[in-house]
């Protein structure tokens, strides 16, 4: 009786936790957050497409059909995207070992001035990434402290609106925006444990 009685106060605690919880972000709201959703294409560093974050109901409608517009383009160089992901944790090793043909994306987000507003840009690059044999390049770094590597890349970038048109009454249906990326330059720098 004593279990029972354990395990459904410990059920209620957790049902209060919930709700609390609940009540504490439902009126929270991100001030970064515009409400708009970031839509991506990503492409390989050989042109082929890596990933892709597309309103998928939009590009399937037979009585529809999509007028792509650029809106902003540019370039960034130099463009720090943080550790690379296949050394997220520290290492002692001589080298790392790369593959242009094995990629890996990274992503990117700034702010930039599209037709006189400022808008978010996001999506993503494909860099090489590490593999076991088969070098395109290596890195040499310190054997004897932890590593990790950083990522810096030039890309070109493209902002593009898609207005979604239906074919009968030729009223747009809906509008979105997207970003297309491809990395024009890669660098890794080798970051050191204190």
């Amino acid at each position: 009786m004593l279990k029972r009685i354990t395990r459904l106060f410990i059920s209620f605690l957790m049902i209060l936790n919930t709700c609390a919880m609940t009540n504490v972000f439902a009126d929270y709201k991100n001030p970064l957050d515009t409400g708009e959703t970031n839509y991506y294409i990503t492409y390989g560093i050989d042109g082929s497409l890596i990933d892709m974050n597309m309103p998928k109901d939009n590009l399937i409608q037979t009585d529809n059909h999509t007028v792509y517009t650029v809106v902003g383009e540019g370039n960034k160089y130099n463009y720090y995207h943080g550790i690379h992901p296949s050394t997220s944790i520290w290492r002692k090793v001589s080298s790392y070992g790369f593959s242009t043909s094995n990629t890996t994306s990274v992503g990117f987000s700034f702010t930039a001035s599209i037709g006189g507003q400022n808008k978010s840009v996001s999506g993503s690059v494909s860099v090489a990434n590490t593999v076991s044999s088969g070098f395109s390049f290596t890195i040499n770094v310190d054997q004897t402290r932890y590593s990790k590597l950083a990522v810096y890349t030039d890309f070109h970038w493209k902002y593009i609106r898609a207005d979604v048109i239906d074919n009968t009454s030729g009223n747009i249906v809906n509008t979105y925006y997207y970003t297309t990326a491809y990395t024009t330059a890669q660098e890794f720098r080798p970051i050191y444990k204190n």
